[in-house]
């Protein structure tokens, strides 16, 4: 079972509201009415965004990265 939380950003495709799914593994930002997702793994973020010396999640980093890949897969051209 995936842990759900809807977010206040809008998808860059269709103005939706996105959720914030997390997996045992992964996390993904997704919107259910045009299903624009993007899908990283946790580890990604604890690589990226976690600070060690203090055990902080920067949250707010890991939540722009997420928001910066779905953007740019709402605007790329495959």
């Amino acid at each position: 079972m995936a842990f759900e939380l809807k977010l206040t950003l809008d998808c860059p495709r269709c103005g939706n509201k996105l959720t914030l799914r997390e997996y045992n593994k992964h996390v993904q930002l997704y919107c259910d009415k045009c299903n624009l997702s993007v899908t990283i793994r946790k580890r990604i973020i604890l690589m990226r965004h976690v600070d060690y010396d203090d055990d902080v999640l920067d949250w707010s980093s890991a939540l722009d990265f997420l928001y910066s890949l779905l953007k740019g897969k709402a605007t790329a051209s495959y």
